[in-house]
């Protein structure tokens, strides 16, 4: 028996009765459109290439940033 919880297949699917919610943002210009979108995400800023745990969690998103706080990656609920 694992504990591990598994990413969804699929770019916009969510669980636990969140249905119809953006899980993903490749228009994103700043975490205020995350926000608009999904008001209770926890967003967390990073650079580029941070290892970060592996767990799910649809509350979480974090942006990928570059050296200049550009988005380097979309930014995805997990």
């Amino acid at each position: 028996m694992s504990s591990v919880v598994k990413k969804p297949e699929g770019g916009n699917t969510d669980t636990g009765g969140h249905h119809n919610q953006k899980t993903e943002w490749p228009e994103l210009v700043g975490k205020k459109v995350i926000l608009q979108d999904k008001s209770e995400a926890r967003i967390v800023v990073l650079p580029m290439g941070t290892i970060v745990t592996m767990e799910y969690r649809i509350d979480r998103v974090h942006l990928f940033v570059d050296s200049l706080d550009k988005i380097a990656q979309v930014p995805r609920v997990g």
